[in-house]
């Protein structure tokens, strides 16, 4: 199942680039044209320019990007019926779940040092040396890995493709802007700091953010935040087995 979805992945030039596109020009229009309007933001008790800012956010965009689509193949299986075909096979269902889950994963961590990289054209002043960055990967891996898990359990209950595509597609835009991404969420109105408490855009961004941008953050407190995403990630995890599990009688 791993090797079936990187070969789709492989098969074309769109499936590599696009995916990539979005955050990227996130990175260079936000960055580059806000950074100009939009002064030095506070942040950990020190100033830091707009693009180093957004960086961690968008490292989070990606992962959520990345994760939504893992749960497509689910989809179109079961539309087609190649899901009983699996279903067939000698091994654990629960096996194709996370052979799926886990090639997205792999191939976010190729666009989150991708970006990364980018950022560091563009002058990103990251405050972490090569164990936060191992860590920030860790939590973007365990992101990708729970968004993936939520929209293959749901991919495998919902039967109408208007709404597979509704769910797909108009969940982004909200949960981004009323995240931490493109601002200090301390700066909102009270009604969106509690919106942002319980949005996963902001509870990933914000990871990110104090683990790559808060240097005297002990690693210990980065630990307690990745907690928290495996027990999401394996929750999700469950749920999605189990509705996996039903999709086909």
């Amino acid at each position: 199942m791993a090797y079936r979805q990187w070969r789709l992945f492989l098969s074309s030039s769109h499936s590599i680039i696009i995916p990539i596109l979005e955050p990227t020009a996130y990175l260079l229009i936000f960055g580059q044209v806000m950074v100009k309007i939009v002064p030095p933001v506070q942040y950990g008790g020190r100033p830091l320019d707009y693009t180093s800012f957004i960086l961690p956010g968008i490292l989070a965009i990606a992962a959520w990007h990345k994760g939504v689509h893992a749960g497509t193949p689910i989809y179109v299986d079961r539309m087609t019926g190649e899901l009983e075909t699996l279903f067939a096979l000698p091994i654990r269902r629960w096996l194709i779940l996370a052979s799926n889950v886990g090639s997205v994963v792999l191939q976010t961590l190729l666009y989150t040092g991708t970006l990364l990289l980018v950022g560091s054209l563009l002058g990103t002043k990251l405050a972490c040396g090569p164990a936060r960055v191992l860590v920030a990967m860790c939590e973007v891996a365990v992101f990708t890995w729970f968004v993936g898990m939520v929209f293959c359990a749901l991919s495998s209950v919902i039967v109408r493709q208007e709404m597979f595509n509704i769910v797909i597609n108009a969940l982004i835009l909200p949960l981004v802007f009323t995240s931490s991404v493109f601002y200090p969420v301390e700066a909102a109105p009270h009604w969106l700091r509690a919106i942002a408490l319980v949005n996963p855009i902001n509870m990933a961004s914000s990871a990110l953010r104090s683990m790559m941008l808060q240097p005297d953050m002990a690693i210990s407190a980065a630990f307690r935040s990745l907690a928290l995403m495996v027990l999401l990630a394996a929750a999700a995890s469950v749920v999605a087995s189990h509705l996996f599990y039903r999709s086909v009688r």
